[in-house]
């Protein structure tokens, strides 16, 4: 299956750092290097024949937001990682107007004793909040 059967790739923990290129042809990439320390990084390609824009988000969460266009309506894609053992705010989530026009995707370390996790300290199904 080739990269043209999908309109929107995102990746977390892609290892770019500024200066590295990466391109997939018929794509446009929207990044988020980690210019310090180690790993992290997102990357989210938008097909070439969809209209979009990035969303600028002020956070301490790693994530790239882009809008995509379509006939009479839009798209918000979220593509976010969080770290393990994060320690969030309870309000972190309120920037991001998520409503039903919104996809979050990404590597979110959410742990749940529902889906098998044995991580006592984060029963309630995702991180630390504050």
């Amino acid at each position: 299956m080739s990269g043209k059967n999908y309109h929107v790739i995102c990746s977390q923990k892609t290892f770019l750092k500024p200066g590295k290129t990466f391109q997939l042809p018929g794509y446009t990439s929207v990044r988020k290097d980690r210019g310090d320390g180690a790993k992290g990084g997102l990357l989210t390609l938008v097909r070439d024949c969809l209209e979009f824009s990035e969303i600028s988000v002020f956070s301490d969460i790693e994530c790239v937001i882009v809008k995509i266009y379509l006939k009479n309506t839009y798209l918000n894609i979220i593509n976010m990682y969080i770290p393990p053992n994060k320690i969030l705010a309870k309000n972190i989530f309120d920037q991001f107007l998520v409503d039903s026009k919104t996809i979050l995707v990404g590597d979110l370390n959410g742990k749940s004793c529902m889906w098998g996790s044995g991580d006592p300290t984060n029963v309630d199904g995702c991180w630390k909040i504050l």
